[in-house]
């Protein structure tokens, strides 16, 4: 659906991060994301992306783009599915910046980091962490996306 309005490129956060996956458990890679893979991922998708960008990102990818977007002006938009670990984010990137969340996700942020931070979110009302494997909600999603890029 997106391939109609952009040139969409993919990107493994892993593999960004150089993120040893011999233990694939959500405890390991939360561990390496933590203790320098986030890092590495910014680096390394700094050195990748050029020129003016909308990023769509899920879950630690969301976190990784919103630090590329406090690196560069020439991210347009930054829509973040999931990406929990934004409530611990004390600066905003200047960038047009939408975030999903699920209901149900214990990690999502709260309302009071939301409004202070001043973005434009959603909760859904049903949905968990995984939320953005839900073919409505993504169909919503990137319709969004497509609005937002014609009238900007």
């Amino acid at each position: 659906m997106l391939e109609s309005t952009f040139e969409v490129v993919f990107y493994d956060s892993c593999a960004l991060a150089e993120v040893d996956l011999s233990t694939y458990t959500e405890k390991a890679l939360h561990h390496q994301f933590t203790n320098g893979g986030i890092d590495r991922a910014v680096h390394a998708l700094d050195k990748l992306e050029n020129g003016a960008s909308h990023i769509l990102a899920f879950s630690i990818g969301g976190t990784i783009a919103w630090k590329l977007a406090l690196r560069r002006r020439t991210i347009q938009s930054l829509t973040c599915i999931s990406s929990t670990r934004l409530r611990k984010e004390t600066i905003r990137p200047q960038n047009l910046i939408q975030l999903y969340y699920g209901g149900l996700d214990p990690y999502k942020p709260d309302i009071t980091w939301l409004a202070a931070m001043k973005l434009d979110y959603a909760i859904c009302t049903y949905g968990d962490h995984g939320i953005y494997t839900d073919r409505t909600f993504a169909k919503k999603v990137c319709h969004k996306i497509i609005r937002t890029a014609n009238d900007g």
